[in-house]
């Protein structure tokens, strides 16, 4: 019920299961599922949308954690953002 389906005794959402997306048993192997639809490998569905929670300024880390102010997305994580004519070193922003 509620648009799920019998998949191996499992009752699955084909629009959103990794393991059964679109159709029971096709496995997206490392990417989320969006709208039946696998995502490419390392992405998952956010807000109906593939996305890359290692660099998602919107998502980062997992679905719904945005980065504030000038920070941004780093490997998962929200690291400072840095000013002009700087970069990101270590964790530090330098000139």
């Amino acid at each position: 019920d509620g648009g799920r389906t019998a998949c191996n005794g499992d009752c699955v959402d084909l629009q959103a299961d990794a393991d059964h997306c679109g159709e029971c048993g096709t496995s997206c192997g490392g990417g989320g599922c969006n709208a039946g639809r696998c995502c490419p490998p390392g992405q998952i569905c956010c807000n109906g949308a593939c996305t890359d929670i290692l660099s998602s300024d919107d998502h980062c880390g997992d679905c719904g954690t945005a980065c504030r102010g000038a920070s941004h997305c780093q490997q998962g994580r929200c690291v400072p953002g840095c000013g002009p004519r700087q970069a990101l070193c270590a964790g530090r922003c330098r000139d």
